[in-house]
């Protein structure tokens, strides 16, 4: 049986010199007996000097020694060096590399913050034209080529700084975030002192310049073609067949330069429909029409009839008056258009004589009960109101008074007097 012996023992040998003991190779385990002998391992690889153990087994030898002894053993935790210990190499060459990235960087990063600074306070800078600049770009200029025109203009200072800004986001995101600035197509009216990113947005959003278009009321259909045709800031040919008379609502209509002339007419057609239908669906139901066609077409007689607004109602009612006593309207603004529909490449006339409220036409209300087949021009948005809400009155008949507007009379007495005052003043 083999004992341990006392820790004195282990002392005085531990002070013993290295001549007067067995060489006994570092980190081999022994074992003293009560005889004092020393039991070394079988192992002979472990006991040769050419064997070299690791941390992790001298930690392990040290371990079972403390064992053996009856002490607490020491975890090999406590004797291994953490595995993300610093490196002395690794940290030099760390230290260096920082020194050498914000040697390099740091210039550069400095260059480009003061490039960035100095492209955005020319890019904010005001222009250096005095005069309001007018330039029309047609559709399909790339970004280039308008930049190009802009800065022979000397509407920007750059063209390069103009087109770098606008790609700046795709630049500074390596491609990630590209927005689509579109300069649209237009005439732009530049005011004196923009700045180029002003110039910028304002194209982005295509705020061109609006031309107007203005569509007096009570025109026939040819008349207003006309109108469009001759406009210079149009394009493009008219349709080839016209639209029905009183399809077109007389407005003043915002066009841009280059607009087809097709959209505007489908606009006006787009608008006389729209308003006719909301002013139908809110008429005075006591009225004699069936459909917003009468609706229209006894509008377009009204709109002939007077350019005064305050008296629009009051023909209206004198023409509904008529119609509910079955009376021949006798306007003569239909006998008008009927002759006008006879003889197209003449004026229309301003003149009748007796002769013509007698000529058949479907259109001749001196001949004809009722309304005409249709209107006889486009009447505007008064005109439709005054026949969907007319003057509640008893009135049958009106005459010119010679200044501008009409005497009207509830029977044919005051009427015809009212004429012979019209005739007397005619005649002076």
């Amino acid at each position: 049986m083999t004992t341990l012996p006392p820790d004195d023992a282990l002392a005085a040998e531990a002070a013993s010199p290295l001549d007067q003991k067995e060489f006994v190779p570092s980190g081999t385990p022994q074992i003293t007996t009560q005889d004092g002998q020393t039991i070394l391992p079988t192992n002979q690889e472990s006991a040769t000097p050419d064997h070299y153990e690791t941390k992790a087994e001298e930690a392990e030898r040290l371990a079972q020694e403390r064992l053996v002894r009856g002490e607490n053993a020491v975890p090999p935790s406590a004797v291994t060096p953490p595995a993300n210990s610093a490196n002395p190499v690794n940290s030099a060459n760390s230290a260096i590399s920082g020194r050498i990235f914000a040697r390099l960087v740091r210039p550069a990063f400095l260059l480009l913050v003061l490039s960035v600074s100095v492209i955005a306070a020319i890019f904010l800078f005001p222009g250096g034209y005095s005069n309001e600049k007018v330039l029309d770009f047609e559709s399909g200029k790339t970004l280039s080529q308008i930049s190009t025109d802009l800065a022979q203009q000397e509407v920007i200072h750059s063209s390069f700084i103009f087109k770098l800004v606008l790609h700046a986001p795709c630049l500074v995101s390596f491609g990630r975030y590209c927005p689509e600035y579109v300069l649209k197509a237009g005439e732009y009216r530049f005011a004196p002192g923009l700045s180029m990113w002003e110039i910028a947005r304002q194209m982005v959003r295509g705020e061109v310049i609006l031309h107007q278009l203005t569509v007096p009321e009570g025109l026939r259909v040819v008349d207003v073609w006309e109108i469009v045709r001759n406009s210079p800031y149009l394009a493009g040919d008219l349709p080839r067949d016209l639209p029905p008379e009183g399809a077109l609502l007389p407005e003043t209509y915002d066009a841009e330069r280059g607009e087809q002339r097709a959209v505007i007419l489908g606009r006006m057609m787009a608008a006389m429909a729209r308003q006719t239908s909301k002013i139908w669906a809110e008429r005075d139901l006591s009225i004699p029409l069936r459909s917003p066609l009468e609706l229209v077409t006894l509008a377009s007689i009204v709109e002939r009839e007077t350019a005064l607004p305050e008296e629009r109602p009051r023909v209206a009612a004198v023409y509904l008056n008529r119609l509910r006593r079955s009376m021949r309207l006798q306007a003569d603004p239909t006998v008008v258009y009927a002759i006008g529909l006879a003889n197209p490449n003449k004026p229309l006339r301003k003149i009748l004589f007796t002769k013509d409220l007698l000529k058949p036409s479907p259109y001749n209300t001196y001949v004809n009960f009722g309304l005409p087949p249709g209107p006889i021009a486009n009447p505007g948005v008064q005109s439709l109101l005054a026949v969907a809400h007319p003057l509640v009155s008893n009135e049958l008949y009106f005459v010119a008074n010679g200044r501008g507007g009409h005497n009207f009379a509830s029977n044919l007495v005051d009427h015809n007097r009212n004429v012979a005052a019209w005739k007397k003043m005619q005649s002076k």
